[in-house]
């Protein structure tokens, strides 16, 4: 647990019901700064905890089950990755977006190599708020994407300005 931590061009996996967190509160603008990382956390592990999480840059894996849950998550040149489980993927609920970068800068890759389900819409992130002054539903498609493993489907991401969410549509090809 950490007030403000800065952890540039690391590699770190938190499994096992791991926590990474900090122990600040809004209040006293706790950071924790990923900028460059390359961040995993598997199922049943967490981000939380503080006021704020500058993605900057980092690459953030995040399996079916794990856990974010922090007040601030800020998009900065972000490559978030979502690795589906055998019936979808758990929601992540961060509370705020804050988007400092353009979302043509942000990348989104979901792997679908784990994935048996039928055709569905999965909410992968669902924000309580944004401060992202540029993000709407048509510029959400300016970001880069990515399908991995795909098998018999196809997907396709998409935000959904009414609930603050992002989410993919799962089609079965015949």
């Amino acid at each position: 647990v950490y007030a403000n931590l800065s952890i540039p061009n690391v590699s770190i996996t938190l499994s096992g019901n791991s926590i990474l967190s900090s122990n600040a509160n809004a209040a006293t603008n706790g950071v924790i700064r990923v900028n460059s990382s390359n961040i995993t956390v598997q199922s049943g592990s967490r981000l939380s905890g503080g006021s704020w999480w500058d993605m900057g840059s980092a690459t953030v894996t995040l399996h079916d089950g794990a856990i974010a849950n922090m007040n601030f998550w800020e998009a900065r040149s972000t490559t978030t990755r979502f690795i589906l489980g055998a019936s979808g993927f758990t929601t992540i609920t961060p509370n705020n977006l804050y988007g400092s970068s353009a979302p043509s800068t942000q990348s989104y890759v979901v792997d679908f190599a784990n994935y048996t389900g039928s055709s569905t819409t999965l909410t992968l992130v669902d924000y309580t708020g944004i401060n992202f002054a540029s993000l709407n539903a048509t510029s959400f498609l300016t970001g880069n994407f990515s399908y991995l493993n795909t098998g018999g489907y196809s997907g396709s991401m998409s935000w959904n300005a009414t609930t603050n969410a992002i989410q993919l549509s799962i089609a079965e090809l015949n």
